[in-house]
């Protein structure tokens, strides 16, 4: 065996093992479709009078492969599947609270939510007195967007 193909399956060899340490010390799906491709392209390259191009091809064609296929089957586990991360901050999110500082038009105000205080806006800009009861509707970075809360009718 010439010493090209010696080097080049050592190559192979280093890039798979690597690939299948990092997989198993980050257990987070992102290097195995490469330890797939290492070991097919070591594989080509064990046969006899195969130019290195072609286990160089095989190595990105089975990589890029495998990573399509495992986006099919694991997209709803994958981070970038378009889900937002929910945070606790998101439970606010239909709470009713309290003013604690009065919102002015087009300004914010004050409110508490589990002890901590947080900025408020009201959703279209109208003042609302300090004590009013509102609602979280949404919540933007650091503050919530409100609205003054219904008043229940008593009997």
């Amino acid at each position: 065996m010439p010493t090209s193909e010696i080097i080049l399956l050592a190559v192979w060899g280093v890039i798979l093992l690597t690939s299948i340490i990092a997989e198993v010390s980050t257990q987070a799906l992102v290097s195995y479709w490469f330890a797939v491709g290492a070991f097919s392209a070591f594989i080509v390259s064990l046969f006899p009078n195969v130019p290195y191009w072609v286990s160089i091809v095989v190595f990105f064609s089975v990589s890029l492969l495998v990573f399509l296929v495992s986006l099919v089957f694991f997209r709803d586990r994958m981070r970038f599947a378009g889900k937002k991360d929910r945070t606790n901050i998101d439970s606010a999110i239909g709470e009713t609270l309290v003013l604690q500082e009065g919102i002015p038009e087009n300004g914010t105000g004050k409110v508490l939510f589990q002890s901590i205080p947080f900025e408020a806006e009201s959703e279209d800009g109208i003042p609302l007195e300090k004590g009013t009861k509102v609602v979280v509707l949404e919540v933007e970075g650091n503050h919530f967007i409100v609205r003054k809360a219904k008043e229940k009718k008593e009997d």
